[in-house]
């Protein structure tokens, strides 16, 4: 089993997601966590989302910076 995702500061929210992606999810995270098993698989599948999509951030800040030395 993996370990649980490492604490930092939390907070509490709620998503809308697709039922059936949801119930995925929580049947994976209950084989992958010991422990709090549906909210460490958000925790992951959020540090996964930024891991991933912040090349996007990156893109948008070089787009401003270009704007700002013009």
């Amino acid at each position: 089993m993996t370990k649980d995702v490492q604490n930092t500061e939390e907070t509490r929210t709620a998503a809308t997601v697709f039922v059936d992606d949801l119930n995925l999810m929580k049947a994976i995270a209950r084989l992958k966590f010991k422990k709090d098993p549906v909210n460490n698989a958000w925790k992951e599948a959020v540090q996964l989302f930024n891991r991933e999509n912040k090349h996007l951030l990156e893109e948008a800040y070089q787009k401003l910076d270009e704007k700002e030395s013009k």
